[in-house]
């Protein structure tokens, strides 16, 4: 097998379709949860692609003999950190004139811990993600971040030790390449079952530690990371790939419309929660030129949304909880929520074109 080229996590327009298919499942379930009661798992395709696109720019770079930890961090902060302020500045202008003191000194921690990227430790601790207290905590969906965030901290340590550690046994010459990304897949392997297993475990005794943390969500990295390995030889027949994405939009559209927080009578964690990332999984997988449904997803509108999925992500929220705050009420009208849904996206383009893209091409530390 060799080496992922640069080809191997060259830009797909799909994967941003996906991303919009992710970001607008969980801006519908804030919006009308019983319009759409799995849209919260939106997140969790997320997580996936995450785990495939890093686990990607990780092996490349180490095949090339060029990954730098600095440089790999310095991205990332320049890929998270900058939008993120702006929605925590903000946010806290517009909760200074909105909340009451005992709700602003509460949103007021909640954003110091998600400004550290810690903010699902923070709700882990004082509010479930579905509980009816939901409505005073702007920054709520910050949890994902941290759980990102952690993920980005942790991934290309273990990625590092795995080659130090295999390179030594097996040295990097013609098809040995491969038989290191297939250890590095049975590390992946022992991380999803533990993983998955206190995620499984503690949906019951311990909900929010289950639903919050990274440690019982890195199953779903793992997942996208296995992607990311091609240790699984890619379909050539278009038919086959033609099942794939049929297949893998399937689970994803079964998992938003029908899984919800109690799924056939447990936590959504005990199971729900792997059908998204499955379905995820195999559009990823599936050569994306021979699917229809990836070619869909990359068509032009899709992926212009996936590309400020990020910005929509943080401002959806945010404006949803200050309006019912502001207005005093609990469900919202479909003329408000147009309105929710246009300042949103106004201000992710704004975002996306004057915060995003000037801090990913600045030069610090490249």
């Amino acid at each position: 097998m060799r080496p992922p080229q640069s080809s191997s996590i060259k830009y797909r327009a799909d994967i941003d379709g996906l991303r919009a298919f992710a970001v607008l499942s969980v801006f519908l379930f804030h919006l009308y949860p019983g319009l759409l009661p799995g849209g919260f798992l939106g997140v969790d395709v997320f997580f996936v692609i995450s785990g495939y696109l890093i686990t990607g720019i990780i092996l490349r770079e180490y095949y090339q003999k060029k990954f730098s930890f600095l440089h790999f961090y310095a991205r990332r902060i320049k890929r998270i950190f900058p939008a993120l302020f702006v929605v925590l500045v903000l946010s806290s202008l517009v909760a200074v004139l909105l909340l009451v003191p005992e709700t602003y000194i509460n949103f007021m921690k909640s954003a110091r811990y998600a400004s550290a990227q810690l903010a699902n430790f923070y709700f882990s601790q004082e509010l479930g993600y579905f509980s009816e207290g939901f409505a005073q905590q702007p920054l709520l969906h910050t949890w994902s971040l941290g759980v990102e965030e952690q993920f980005y901290l942790f991934w290309p340590l273990l990625i590092s030790l795995c080659f130090r550690f295999f390179k030594k046994s097996d040295a990097v010459k013609g098809s040995k390449i491969g038989s290191i990304n297939m250890k590095i897949a049975l590390v992946l392997f022992v991380i999803l079952l533990f993983s998955g297993a206190g995620c499984y475990l503690l949906a019951v005794s311990e909900y929010n530690l289950a639903f919050y943390m990274f440690y019982t969500r890195a199953f779903e990295f793992c997942i996208g990371g296995f992607v990311a390995l091609r240790i699984i030889p890619e379909a050539k027949s278009r038919v086959v790939n033609e099942f794939l994405g049929l297949l893998g939009i399937l689970l994803l559209l079964l998992s938003v419309l029908f899984v919800h927080e109690d799924f056939l009578g447990r936590p959504f964690l005990q199971g729900g929660v792997w059908i998204p990332c499955l379905g995820s999984a195999l559009l990823i997988f599936v050569n994306h030129r021979k699917s229809s449904v990836n070619k869909g997803l990359a068509t032009l509108l899709p992926a212009s949304i996936g590309r400020i999925s990020y910005s929509l992500y943080l401002y959806h929220w945010p404006i949803i909880i200050f309006y019912k705050v502001f207005a005093n009420v609990v469900e919202i009208s479909a003329s408000v929520a147009a309105g929710i849904g246009l300042l949103s996206f106004v201000l992710s383009f704004l975002s996306y074109r004057f915060v995003e893209q000037p801090a990913r091409k600045s030069k610090i530390s490249d």
